[in-house]
This record gives C-alpha cells, structure tokens and sequence, in this order.
C-alpha cells in the first residue's frame, strides 16, 4: 500500500458495505419459494377438496331444475380448471427447486414463473370468475325462485361479494403476488451480476 496505484486501486472498488451477503439473500429466496409452494399445494388441495363438495352435492340430492346441474358442473369446471393452472404453477416451482444450483436456470425459471402469473392475473382470473360466478347464480336460482324478494336479496348478496372480490380483494393480492415475484427476480439478478464482477 505504499504505492499510489493500490490507493487508486482501492478506491475505485465499489462499497460493498451496502450489498447484501449472498448467501443471505439466497436462503430468504428458498423461504420464499418454500412458502410458495406450500401456499400452491394447499390451494390446490382446498380446490380439490371444493370440487369433490360439489361433485357430492350433485350425485347425493336430486335437483328439480336443470339449472341448478348446469350451475354446478359450472362451477366444478371453474375448480378444474384453477387446479390445472395451479398444479402447473407449482410445477415451475418444484422445477426451480431443482435449478437452485445454478442462477441463470433459476433465474429464468423464475421469470416463466411471473410470465405464467400474468397471464393467469390477466386471463386466467377473467374466465374463472365467469365461470364461477355464472355457475354460482345458476345454482341458486332453485332455491330462491319461490320469492321475489328473496331472490334479489340472494343475488344482490351474491353479486355485491363477486363484486368486492374483483374490484378490491383481487387488485391487491395481484399487486402483492407481483411484488414478491419482482423483488424475488431483481434480488437474483443483482447476485448474478455481483458473481459477474
């Protein structure tokens, strides 16, 4: 250090006071993974669970009208369908558990895991509600036909909930969703090009 170079050569280093330890920041992305999939697997098994309800619904009473069967095979379709996404789903992240070893693979795995989030966010959640929200009226016109009163009651119920859901409860966890996803990403990428220098 007697020389005017190393001084030079020292600073011009980054601070790398401020830069988190990489290892650190690789074991909160595992508990984030983790709790992802434990997320995923318990949503899966909540739909199945659901499904298999209704399924029982269906064989165990006989409905008089053919809407409340049209209304409930709505329904499990809207269930089948969300479990097929999310089964997928927790296959790219099972995948990215595998590619913990190496940060490009995991890297992009984790990049066709926020791809395929947007497009349920976009898509996905737009038909699953159709559904589901078509099969629900469906499937309560039976029961609340005999009043008038009783069936604008239900449905203004029903609609006003399907309502709060998309406009209030689903804005925000897709913002969460896609934060945690971001940060997940931005946070690897920094490690990569760290690893890079």
């Amino acid at each position: 250090m007697n020389s005017f170079e190393d001084i030079q050569q020292l600073w011009q280093q980054p601070d790398t006071n401020d830069i988190p330890e990489i290892g650190q920041a690789i074991a909160a992305m595992k508990k984030k993974r983790s709790a992802m999939l434990l997320k995923n697997a318990g949503l899966t098994l909540l739909l199945l669970l659901t499904a298999i309800f209704i399924l029982l619904l269906l064989f165990h009473y006989e409905f008089k009208m053919i809407t409340t069967t049209i209304g409930i095979v709505l329904g499990v379709v809207a269930l089948a369908a969300a479990m097929i996404v999310n089964t997928n789903l927790f296959t790219i992240l099972m995948k990215q558990a595998d590619d913990a070893g190496d940060n490009s693979q995991y890297l992009a795995s984790l990049k066709k895991y926020q791809q395929r989030m947007r497009f349920i966010h976009t898509k996905g959640i737009s038909i699953y509600f159709a559904l589901l929200g078509a099969g629900i009226m469906l499937y309560m016109f039976e029961f609340l036909q005999n009043n008038l009163w009783t069936l604008i009651a239900g449905y203004a119920l029903t609609l006003g909930w399907i309502g709060f859901v998309w406009f209030y409860i689903r804005p925000r966890t897709i913002s969460k969703q896609s934060a945690e996803i971001e940060s997940m990403i931005s946070r690897l990428e920094n490690i990569s090009q760290q690893l890079k220098c």
